[in-house]
């Protein structure tokens, strides 16, 4: 009989976080044709294309800042909690959140150490140069929020996602709007970048918050020490399967 319940319970969290998760989706795609229409408007031709290039080179560059890490710490920090192992669900989050951060500090000095030359030099567009700088911001926001936002996953709690994701398209679109408004056609495309990251962060504080608020021993506590060849196995890094929820790292 216990069985039977806790089952039917399971069975109703995935129903309503797979509506959450569906949610979510819907208003990232919307907000995103939303801001896509009006940046394409508001940049013009020439800005806007500097903008999709560059965008186009951070998205490859994202790439490396996770290789598989995100869907690690999703298995094994889920692992750990269904074991109702918080000591070693919090020492696997610090350890991978550790490889994250040297991820991402590497992909930063890439663009920093060339910036200057791909802009000058390979694609000769100097107004590449400011762009590429400020989107390290973006891409520090943006990485961290994708790795925090595993631990929705790994909790099994959805329901703030469609509201968060909501608030961060929301201000997305405010400020990039805002920051295109007030400079001056040389900036218009950092500051663009700024007003992303500016949201971003926004975003993974907000993230951060609710996860410490319901679930604190991730953060506080001493950790045990684990196998890291297992954790960092290249078959999870790169056989990861693919989740319906993957909006949560863009």
């Amino acid at each position: 009989m216990e069985t039977n319940v806790e089952n039917q319970n399971l069975s109703e969290i995935a129903i309503k976080n797979s509506g959450y998760s569906l949610a979510g989706t819907l208003i990232y795609k919307f907000g995103g044709l939303i801001f896509t229409i009006l940046i394409a408007r508001l940049l013009l031709p020439e800005l806007f294309g500097v903008y999709a290039l560059v965008l186009s080179l951070i998205t490859v560059l994202m790439t490396f800042t996770n290789l598989g890490v995100n869907e690690t710490s999703l298995r094994y920090i889920s692992d750990a909690l269904g074991k109702r192992d918080n000591k070693k669900a919090r020492s696997y989050f610090r350890y991978l959140l550790k490889l994250k951060t040297l991820l991402v500090v590497f992909v930063i000095l890439i663009i920093l150490l060339f910036s200057k030359f791909l802009s000058y030099n390979i694609y000769n567009k100097p107004l590449l140069f400011y762009p590429l700088i400020f989107s390290c911001l973006f891409i520090i926001a943006e990485s961290f929020k994708g790795f925090i936002g595993q631990l929705f996953l790994a909790t099994k709690n959805l329901k703030p996602i469609p509201f968060l994701e909501l608030l961060h398209q929301t201000a997305k679109i405010s400020f990039s709007i805002l920051a295109i408004l007030i400079l001056s056609s040389e900036f218009k495309v950092a500051g663009l970048f700024f007003a992303l990251a500016l949201a971003g962060f926004i975003h993974l504080f907000l993230f951060i918050l609710i996860i410490y608020k319901k679930n604190k021993f991730l953060f506080i506590g001493k950790k045990e020490s684990i196998d890291k060849k297992e954790s960092t196995n290249i078959w999870d890094l790169w056989e990861s399967p693919a989740f319906p929820w993957s909006f949560l790292v863009q």
